[in-house]
């Protein structure tokens, strides 16, 4: 994840960097992926990247709680994502970018993918009518509305539900649609497409007068498209590739020290 998160987001931070002058404490903060925490320092054109933040924080806290424990500590996952939601209630967060305030989202995307592992959930979800996702899908959204009020409590797990479900059962026509070369396509430049909309939206393609900014419109969506194909498959796929050699190299040191230590 580090290889594939890391350093188009760091070429983003460094850009967004020299384009608002700024010093290098608020870099650092960027880089380290702690710009979403009080005091925030973040980018004008990078307020997106506040997701990154509480993702990485995430995965960090999460290989953390995996070296002290061992696997048997993803099964806090469902936990902490409860006591998440509960300190946001208590705190009457109904949105919120910051970490302890958010990331009940990705914990609740985790508790799906510890449910996943369970057969017998698997077989119950397979036996639900193929609307189901559709149904939730309009409750995903008006959670997602910041006048939904204590609906958005439950936007965490009703995402998650949504998309593990349709992972199952769905109507044919969205099957194929999700199958489709132009969807698998758009997934798999998704990424860059999120880091780099933003910073050009806050350009000149995204500036001007309504009339001025929506006639630049398609050329923002061309360049947004262009930039993210050209990162996707010139630049983040090497570095893709690179980390899973270092991955494979590291694991089989590993594997010859443990050898060696039994030797």
């Amino acid at each position: 994840r580090l290889f594939r998160i890391v350093p188009l987001a760091f070429m983003a931070m460094l850009a967004l960097a020299v384009w608002n002058q700024s010093d290098f404490n608020f870099l650092f903060r960027n880089l380290l992926f702690l710009a979403n925490l009080p005091p925030q320092h973040l980018f004008a054109g990078g307020e997106h990247l506040w997701s990154l933040c509480v993702e990485m924080q995430f995965y960090v806290g999460i290989a953390f709680i995996v070296a002290l424990v061992g696997r048997r500590g993803l099964f806090f996952v469902p936990l902490m994502a409860l006591c998440v939601t509960g300190l946001r209630i208590f705190q009457g967060a109904e949105m919120s970018i910051v970490t302890w305030q958010r990331v009940d989202e990705i914990l609740a995307g985790g508790t799906i993918a510890l449910l996943a592992t369970s057969s017998t959930i698997v077989t119950r979800v397979r036996r639900l009518p193929a609307s189901t996702p559709l149904v939730l899908l309009p409750l995903v959204f008006l959670s997602a509305h910041p006048e939904a009020a204590a609906l958005n409590y439950a936007r965490p797990y009703l995402a998650a539900a949504t998309v593990g479900i349709s992972l199952y059962v769905a109507p044919k026509p969205m099957i194929q649609l999700f199958q489709s070369r132009q969807a698998i396509y758009i997934a798999q430049i998704s990424y860059a497409l999120y880091v780099v909309h933003g910073i050009l939206a806050a350009g000149w393609l995204g500036s001007g007068e309504r009339l001025l900014k929506y006639a630049k419109r398609p050329l923002l969506v061309l360049a947004t498209f262009g930039l993210a194909h050209l990162s996707t498959f010139y630049f983040e796929s090497r570095m893709i590739s690179l980390g899973k050699l270092a991955a494979k190299r590291w694991t089989a040191s590993r594997n010859n020290d443990q050898a060696s230590g039994l030797a």
